[in-house]
């Protein structure tokens, strides 16, 4: 049985060579905990705005009604009725 190492059909040859070993290097990566501070410094900013407050002025004023007025009134009633 003839031993074929490609598709020609060419005899193997002798003796076998081997190549020097390669190193592989697999990184395997395991998470370690890090504690990393991140200060914020928080700045209060006041401002005034203004809001408009309406306010309402009241007057009031008190008026004597004529009294002459109502007499006339009492007066044409009694000229009616007579």
């Amino acid at each position: 049985m003839a031993y074929r190492n490609n598709c020609y059909g060419c005899p193997p040859v002798s003796p076998t060579m081997t190549a020097p070993a390669q190193q592989v290097v697999q990184n395997v990566y395991h998470p370690t905990v890090v504690p990393v501070v991140h200060p914020v410094n928080i700045v209060k900013k006041h401002h005034c705005v203004p809001v408009y407050q309406h306010c309402t002025v009241v007057t009031v004023t008190d008026e004597m009604a004529n009294v002459s007025n109502y007499k006339s009134r009492k007066n044409r009633r009694r000229a009616r009725s007579k």
